[in-house]
């Protein structure tokens, strides 16, 4: 059962605004002057907001209305209070006026989600977590995560550790192998032909997976291109054949 939390009116001299807390990008002038005017002539709002700490009333909810009542010239204003530390307000902040009061901008929505992948402990929540606290869409919170970080590993150094460079150690580099050795020979295949090279990345889920690199890059061996029919003499399209240049 949520606990009844307690409503009264308090003097806005005894009222803070902290822009950390400030749930807003931009206050909405126009929506003040017009909830002040409704002020001066009766209307009721619903209380603000606000959190005690160390006696002082940090407005969590309720900036647009606070700044109305002075400029009404109203000395106090009803506030429901809750008890907690800053962190708490702020948490609070971040998850309030999506049901009520003035529509949201998305530059408000953004304040709310950044304020959490910023911070050290909320941004280990899943974005998912976030999404329902600050009541906006996964995809919008995925929108401002940081970009993970891409880790790749050499295929032939799968512990990720740093090539050969400790003292001793001979970093000459080899010589180049004549054409005939680098092919293996006539007819031969190249050297480490054939050997599956893979990278380990971590993906936008922040999962580790592997991703084959040793094809990138290289031709099938297949040409697609025009050329003249070696029976009739015409242009034709050479699709899907090896194309073998055959000395005059």
């Amino acid at each position: 059962m949520t606990e009844e939390l307690e409503v009264k009116s308090i003097s806005v001299d005894l009222l803070d605004r902290d822009p950390d807390i400030q749930p807003r990008a931009t206050l909405n002038r126009e929506k003040i002057t017009e909830f002040s005017d409704h002020m001066k002539e009766g209307v009721v709002f619903p209380p603000i907001d606000v959190f005690l700490i160390e006696g002082r009333y940090l407005i969590v909810d309720g900036y647009h209305r606070d700044m109305a009542a002075r400029g009404a010239g109203i000395q106090e204003i009803r506030c429901r209070i809750h008890i907690g530390t800053r962190r708490d307000a702020i948490l609070l902040s971040s998850g309030t006026n999506w049901q009520h009061g003035i529509d949201r901008t998305t530059r408000d929505k953004r304040r709310a989600v950044e304020r959490l992948i910023n911070d050290p402990e909320w941004s280990k929540w899943s974005s998912r977590e976030i999404s329902r606290h600050c009541h906006v869409s996964v995809s919008f919170v995925e929108n401002f995560r940081p970009v993970p970080v891409t880790v790749h590993v050499d295929s032939d150094n799968q512990s990720g550790a740093a090539p050969d460079s400790a003292e001793g150690t001979d970093n000459t580099t080899p010589a180049k192998p004549d054409q005939e050795s680098e092919k293996g020979g006539k007819g031969g295949k190249r050297e480490g032909a054939g050997r599956k090279e893979k990278r380990k990345f971590v993906n936008k889920q922040g999962n580790e997976t592997e991703m084959r690199v040793d094809k990138i890059g290289k031709s099938r061996g297949k040409v697609q291109r025009m050329g003249l029919c070696p029976h009739c003499g015409h242009r034709a399209l050479i699709k899907d054949f090896q194309v073998v240049v055959r000395p005059a």
